[in-house]
C-alpha cells in the first residue's frame, strides 16, 4: 500500500513538473510572439509616416517647371526625337499603370470605410483579448490582404481586406453573402496550431450546437474547419465561425460611448436591468444543459436589435463554456482548472473559486452568478467594481469581496439607482459560493425591480 501511494505521489510530482514546464514554454512563446507583433507594427507605423510624407511633399515651383522646359528644348534634334520615341512607347502602358492604381486606391479606401463603419457599429464584437499565441491575429492578417470568398455550406461570403476585431486567437471580419450584399455577418477566423487548440475550437461549435435556438444565446450561421493556408504544418488548421452582425455592439462598447460622451448615461437602472435579465435568461438556458459559461462580462454580450427598434441581450463568446458541475477531487484536478481558466476566463469578472479552486470544493453554476453581478454593477457605474483607475484589476479586492456603492447612490455622471438594485449586485459578488444567492432568486429580484 505504501508502495503504490509513493508510486503515485511520484507520478503527480512528474506531472505537475511538466506542467509547469508547459506554462515556461508558453509564456515564453507569448512574449516571442507579442516583440514579433510589436515589431511589425513600428514597421507599418514607419511605412505610413513615410507615405504621408510623400503625400505632403511640395510640388515644383514654375520657375523650375520653366527652366526643365528651356533644358528640354535646347537639346540636340536627334536625342529630343529618341526620347520622344521612348515616351510615346511606354505612354499606353503609364496610362494603364496609372489607371490601375486610382482603381486599387479607390478600392482600398472604400474597403477601408466599410472596414471603419462596421467597427463604429460593432466595435468590440469579441472580447477576445486572451492570453495565447498572439502571432495568431497577424498570420490570418497577412492571408486576407485583400477580399477573399469563403464558401460554407450554406452559403458563400466575402470578407472585407482589413479586420474590425483581433486577438490573440482569431481575427474578426465583416463578412457579406455574394448573393445579397444587404446580408452581413461577422466572421471569426482562428488558427488551431497545437492539436490542443483545435480540441478547444471544436468544443466552442459543438457548445452552438447544443445551444442552437436561444432568443439571448448568439446562434452560429455556419462553420468551416480547413488546413490552414499560411501555415505550414500538417496539423495546423483554420477554423471559421460565422455569426451574425451586431450593429448594437457589445454591453462594454455601450459602456465606452457613456463614459466619453457628455450625454445621459445609456444604462439607467430600468435599461440595465432589462438587458440584465435578457443575459440571465441566455445563462439560465446553459444551465439547463449543463452548461456554464465562465466568462460573463459586458464584453460578451451583445446587442440586437428587434424589427420594433428594441435592443436584445445576447450571451456571446461561448470558448470558455464548460461542464456545469465540476468536483475538485484532488490537487491536480483543481490546478487544471485553474490553468485552463487563467488561459479562457478574465480575470475582473472571474468567481473567486476560479481563481483559487480548492481540492475537495465543488464548482458549479454560482461561478456565473458572480461576473453577473460584476457586469451589473459595471453598466451602473462605468467600470469593474474590483479595478482601479490606476492600479488596475486588485484581485486581493476580488478574492476579499470588497465591494463599494456611492452613498448617494448615483455614479459619476449622475444617473441614480436604488438600494434594492445595490443590494442585488451585493448578494452575487458574494466570495462563498454557499453564501452567494443562485440564478434563479437573482431572476426574481431583478423583476422585482422592474416592478
Amino acid at each position: 500500500m505504501e508502495e503504490r501511494h509513493k508510486e503515485q505521489a511520484k507520478s503527480e510530482k512528474v506531472e505537475h513538473k511538466k506542467r509547469k514546464a508547459e506554462r515556461r514554454r508558453h509564456r515564453a512563446e507569448s512574449k516571442q510572439h507579442e516583440a514579433t507583433f510589436a515589431a511589425e507594427q513600428e514597421q507599418r507605423k514607419q511605412y505610413e509616416e513615410a507615405e504621408e510624407d510623400v503625400r505632403h511633399r511640395p510640388t515644383q515651383s514654375s520657375s523650375q517647371q520653366q527652366h526643365q522646359q528651356q533644358q528640354q528644348q535646347q537639346r540636340r534634334p536627334e536625342e529630343r526625337q529618341r526620347q520622344d520615341s521612348r515616351e510615346g512607347g511606354n505612354n499606353s502602358n503609364s496610362n494603364h499603370s496609372r489607371n490601375e492604381n486610382e482603381s486599387s486606391s479607390s478600392s482600398s479606401s472604400s474597403s477601408s470605410s466599410s472596414s471603419s463603419s462596421s467597427s463604429s457599429r460593432s466595435g468590440s464584437i469579441f472580447g477576445m483579448l486572451k492570453s495565447g499565441l498572439q502571432n495568431a491575429a497577424s498570420v490570418i492578417r497577412s492571408t486576407v490582404r485583400r477580399e477573399v470568398t469563403i464558401e460554407f455550406d450554406t452559403r458563400t461570403v466575402v470578407l472585407d481586406a482589413e479586420p474590425f476585431a483581433e486577438g490573440g486567437f482569431c481575427t474578426v471580419y465583416l463578412a457579406r453573402d455574394v448573393n445579397n450584399c444587404e446580408e452581413q455577418y461577422a466572421l471569426k477566423w482562428m488558427v488551431a496550431q497545437e492539436k490542443s487548440h483545435l480540441k478547444d475550437f471544436m468544443w466552442e461549435i459543438d457548445v452552438h450546437r447544443r445551444l442552437a435556438g436561444h432568443p439571448h444565446i448568439m446562434g452560429l450561421c455556419d462553420h468551416l474547419v480547413r488546413p490552414s493556408e499560411k501555415i505550414d504544418s500538417r496539423i495546423a488548421k483554420d477554423v471559421l465561425l460565422l455569426y451574425p452582425l451586431s450593429r448594437g455592439g457589445s454591453l462594454f462598447d455601450g459602456i465606452e460611448r457613456g463614459v466619453t460622451r457628455s450625454s445621459r448615461w445609456p444604462f439607467p437602472e430600468e435599461v440595465a436591468v432589462r438587458l440584465f435579465l435578457e443575459a440571465c435568461e441566455g445563462v439560465r438556458y446553459m444551465h439547463k444543459k449543463g452548461l456554464a459559461h465562465r466568462d460573463i462580462k459586458p464584453h460578451n454580450i451583445l446587442l440586437f436589435k428587434d424589427v420594433d427598434g428594441i435592443e436584445r441581450a445576447l450571451v456571446m463568446d461561448l470558448g470558455s463554456t464548460g461542464a456545469l458541475k465540476v468536483e475538485l477531487k484532488d490537487r491536480r484536478a483543481a490546478m487544471e482548472l485553474q490553468d485552463e481558466c487563467n488561459s479562457k476566463c478574465s480575470p475582473p469578472y472571474r468567481a473567486p473559486e476560479l481563481h483559487d479552486p480548492n481540492p475537495g470544493c465543488l464548482i458549479d453554476g454560482r461561478v456565473d452568478v458572480f461576473s453577473l453581478g460584476a457586469t451589473l454593477y459595471a453598466l451602473a457605474y462605468g467600470y469593474n467594481p474590483f479595478e482601479h483607475p490606476k492600479r488596475g484589476f486588485e484581485k486581493l479586492a476580488l478574492l476579499n469581496g470588497n465591494v463599494e456603492f456611492p452613498e448617494d447612490g448615483r455614479n459619476q455622471y449622475g444617473e441614480k439607482y436604488s438600494k434594492g438594485f445595490q443590494h442585488l449586485i451585493a448578494a452575487m459578488l458574494r466570495t462563498d459560493p454557499a453564501k452567494r444567492v443562485k440564478l434563479s432568486k437573482v431572476i426574481k429580484g431583478a423583476k422585482a425591480l422592474l416592478g
